[in-house]
């Protein structure tokens, strides 16, 4: 069997580049305002109906974000700070936002001579101290910070007078091979990702858009000293298929020894962390690289598992935009399916059905009257009898009907859709990817 190869521009054409950049924002800004209901808009609009300076989100408005950060600070000086006219060098982390569900930039001004310059630099200093010790890095933020910066970027989360705090996660929430809007398989692996919720690292005076996801690999080769080749599992092994050919480039040494351990063993399969990656080259053109990042190391067969189920079911949620997503007995259904085919390929999972939803798929899933249900990161802090009514009240909404007159639970319903709305352009092409495979990743009920 031949493996086929996945093939993506290297090099991207500027003028498209920058006419997705506008229209990305014109249509997630549009959405928001023509939205039906008051409360939605007024995340953007405020109380006099007007559009705020640069379209910036107010975080007071919205919800607080629990951010996974795990990349160093890059200083710039471009961005402006809402209290001061003048030009502030600035610290970016880079991290995984779960209620936004997908990469930020957390963004901090410094040298300022206001009140909040010391706050900044002394919470800079402490994810600095993480990152370097390898620690994960969790912080809430809350209050008032900016979702949207001057540049119209709204992968930026911009601090202002925010109220923050670190805070221990679990194992599971820690991990980036367990997030699902990270997933991907060879069918949507080559999925450009919107530049205006990405976030833009500087380096070497070099503005890089980045973005990240997470798919099943194996070994294959080094092709020269950064250039490998991986194979990238198939989600559906269709036609016989099983996994599919992909040029990366690797920049870490310690990454490149830990992969290459591999290099003679071809039936472990890993579970990858890639970079999606454009920047300037000259005037006219971007360059796009694909970059591995990271493994996970002890990959076991229910990971790889955990990640084909959850891609499915994330996806459905992404073209649908329902919460509910089966019942109990067709999610068991599609499970030994799963199992089954990755018993074809020598990866045998041992945990039952029960045991598995128990350990796994809990966390992002929830079972009521035998129906399962997406639950996004937001709905975390909810117990079953309160998202009985929100998943109801959800699904009316988003229906533009009319609620019930004794609801108490809208402004998380709000949420939900502000997140469907921001998922719908933040991951724009991923969904068109899906659907040009029919029905295929839709989980038929």
């Amino acid at each position: 069997m031949t493996t086929d190869k996945i093939v993506y521009d290297v090099l991207v054409d500027k003028f498209k580049y920058n006419q997705r950049m506008e229209n990305d924002v014109h249509n997630f800004l549009n959405a928001i305002k023509n939205y039906t209901n008051s409360n939605l808009r007024y995340i953007l609009q405020g109380p006099d109906k007007k559009r705020d300076e640069n379209d910036r989100l107010h975080g007071f408005k919205l919800f607080p974000l629990n951010i996974l950060i795990t990349k160093g600070k890059t200083r710039d000086k471009s961005l402006k700070a809402p209290t001061s006219p003048e030009n502030l060098y600035k610290n970016t982390f880079i991290g995984f936002c779960l209620e936004l569900e997908t990469i930020v930039s957390l963004v901090m001004w410094l040298g300022s001579e206001n009140k909040y310059t010391d706050k900044h630099i002394e919470l800079s200093q402490d994810i600095e101290k993480n990152i370097i010790n390898s620690v994960p890095t969790y912080l809430s933020i809350s209050g008032n910070y900016l979702l949207g910066d001057g540049h119209n970027n709204y992968s930026h989360i911009l601090v202002y007078r925010s109220t923050y705090e670190f805070f221990e996660k679990d194992e599971f929430f820690s991990n980036w091979g367990y997030m699902p809007f990270l997933k991907r398989s060879s069918e949507t692996i080559i999925a450009y990702f919107s530049p205006r919720f990405s976030p833009i690292v500087f380096e070497n005076n070099i503005d890089a858009y980045e973005n990240y996801f997470v798919a099943v690999i194996k070994y294959v080769s080094n092709v020269n000293k950064n250039s490998f080749k991986l194979n990238i599992l198939n989600h559906f092994f269709s036609n016989g298929q099983i996994d599919q050919e992909l040029d990366v480039f690797i920049y870490n040494p310690e990454l490149i020894t830990n992969l290459q351990k591999y290099s003679f063993d071809t039936d472990t399969y890993l579970l990858g962390l890639f970079k999606d990656k454009v920047y300037t080259i000259d005037n006219k053109n971007y360059r796009h690289e694909i970059i591995l990042d990271d493994i996970l190391i002890d990959t076991t067969a229910e990971d790889i598992l955990y990640h084909k189920l959850m891609q499915r079911i994330y996806y459905n949620y992404l073209v649908t935009t329902n919460l509910y997503i089966c019942n109990i007995n067709k999610l068991e259904e599609i499970y030994n399916k799963e199992c089954y085919l990755l018993s074809k390929i020598k990866v045998f999972v041992n945990c039952n059905f029960n045991l598995f939803f128990k350990l796994y798929l809990q966390k992002y899933l929830i079972m009521i009257d035998n129906n399962i249900y997406y639950r996004p990161h937001l709905l975390n802090s909810y117990n079953k009898d309160k998202l009985r009514v929100i998943y109801d009240s959800y699904l009316i909404e988003s229906k533009s009907m009319e609620p019930p007159d004794n609801l108490n639970e809208m402004q998380i319903v709000f949420n939900l859709v502000f997140l469907n709305i921001y998922n719908q352009y933040s991951k724009q092409t991923l969904i068109n990817r899906i659907k040009m495979w029919d029905n295929k990743w839709i989980i038929n009920t």
